[in-house]
């Protein structure tokens, strides 16, 4: 079994965000049953959203950052785009720099 991080974007419409990467990361656990699935909006976003302030949102990005580094594979549920989502395009960054294995969701399917 390996963990893997599933990286997808939130920050323009978290409601709708996070039901597209349900109904996706649902796929992926289907077709691959090896991989332990980590989904960050669903892991510390949605749960600190009612709670927002500064303090929370700082820590969200240092505990993103932990569940990278331990998990085995950075999955990028779509293409990299920094107008579309920054914040996938800092955890490449960071799963690259670490090392982690890296792949494309349409390479999973």
């Amino acid at each position: 079994m390996k963990m893997a991080y599933l990286s997808y974007p939130y920050s323009d419409d978290p409601p709708g965000r996070i039901e597209e990467v349900k109904r996706l990361a649902h796929k992926i656990m289907e077709k691959h049953k090896e991989l332990v699935l980590i989904v960050p909006h669903l892991a510390i976003d949605s749960i600190i959203e009612p709670f927002i302030d500064s303090d929370n949102w700082l820590f969200a990005g240092t505990w993103e950052l932990e569940l990278i580094a331990r998990c085995d594979i950075l999955i990028l549920g779509c293409p990299l785009d920094y107008k579309v989502s920054p914040g996938m395009v800092w955890e490449w960054a960071f799963a690259k720099w670490l090392g982690k294995e890296i792949v494309e969701v349409k390479e999973l399917m």
